[in-house]
């Protein structure tokens, strides 16, 4: 956040999707998780597209999404230790799951 990077918690739903937008013609939309295990351990897929159209339609996808999401703020909450606390241990298991 510091270096000014944005980033948004999502809330109404589960938002399972994994899709990244590279300038305006370049797409990667697939199943893969980016965590250590999926890169791993699972049989993932993800396909990267190079189509002006598609990359539009997505980006207006994700951009009606971000409207239901909230941008988190640096030092936003001083109570967030509550919350990232367990966060945090259970990165630290995450390698065994």
């Amino acid at each position: 956040l510091e270096a000014g990077v944005r980033i948004f918690e999502y809330g109404p739903r589960m938002l399972h999707s994994k899709a990244f937008i590279a300038d305006d013609d370049t797409c990667i939309v697939g199943t893969a998780n980016f965590d250590h295990r999926s890169f791993r351990l699972n049989f993932e897929l993800s396909m990267m597209y190079t189509d002006l159209k598609l990359t539009g339609e997505l980006d207006a996808i994700l951009r009606a999404e971000f409207d239901s999401a909230e941008e988190v703020q640096l030092l936003r909450d001083r109570s967030l230790w509550r919350k990232r606390l367990p966060e945090a241990f259970a990165r630290l298991a995450s390698p065994l799951l």
